[in-house]
């Protein structure tokens, strides 16, 4: 609580107010968007340099992944870590907004790419591949 007090007095001292969630109202916003649950491909096109440069230079977004991946099994006896997420800075409300929706459209892309690759695998590896060829695959023993 101490170093909020301070940190809106410098703020205030700056010339700018401050919001609820730390972001500033004037020229700094943010948005915390998880990764966490999409596939593996998804999190890797949407943190690669070349993605995170090109959102950097078409929207002036400071671009931060932080935390870390936590799946399914360890959901339950892990707690209090933080998931994996992208923190995401802005200097406009707009440029944000466009940046999480460049960053939405590009995990909704590769998943569906994932998915059409591996129907029926729920997400991949494998298992996922072996039944696939297995129940509707590629091989018609009845036929």
């Amino acid at each position: 609580v101490l170093t909020a007090n301070i940190q809106d007095a410098i703020m205030r001292k700056l010339g700018l107010s401050t919001t609820k969630d730390g972001s500033s109202s004037s020229n700094h916003f943010t948005e915390d968007m998880d990764i966490n649950d999409f596939p593996r491909e998804a999190r890797w096109k949407v943190t690669q340099k070349e993605t995170v440069n090109r959102m950097q230079d078409e929207y002036g977004c400071a671009i931060t992944l932080k935390g870390e991946y936590v799946d399914n099994y360890q959901r339950k006896s892990i707690v209090a870590t933080e998931r994996l997420h992208l923190h995401i800075e802005a200097q406009t409300r707009v440029n944000l907004l466009n940046c999480v929706h460049e960053i939405r459209r590009l995990i909704n892309e590769e998943t569906l790419r994932v998915s059409n690759r591996n129907p029926g695998s729920g997400g991949g590896g494998m298992m996922g591949s072996l039944t696939n060829n297995i129940g509707g695959g590629r091989y018609n023993v009845l036929g």
